[in-house]
């Protein structure tokens, strides 16, 4: 792997009810070899119970999600 050589990343929702979410991802080379791979399972927060995080965690994932769109 080279600094500068192209990479493909791809992501899939595997399965999504009304509170969970289980999704995978892989990193691949130019030529199709897996670099890595990930699986993660995410929980739905609603709103009434998001009001109990508190304001600092809050505004760092926001942070979070607005640096990764970015890409």
């Amino acid at each position: 792997m080279l600094i500068g050589e192209s990479l493909t990343v791809k992501g899939r929702i595997l399965r999504e009810d009304s509170r969970l979410v289980e999704v995978k991802g892989e990193i691949l080379d130019s030529e199709g070899r897996v670099l890595a791979r990930s699986k993660a399972e995410f929980v739905m927060v609603s709103e009434e119970k998001l009001s109990s995080v508190p304001e600092g965690l809050k505004r760092d994932m926001k942070e979070l999600f607005m640096k990764m769109g970015e890409t």
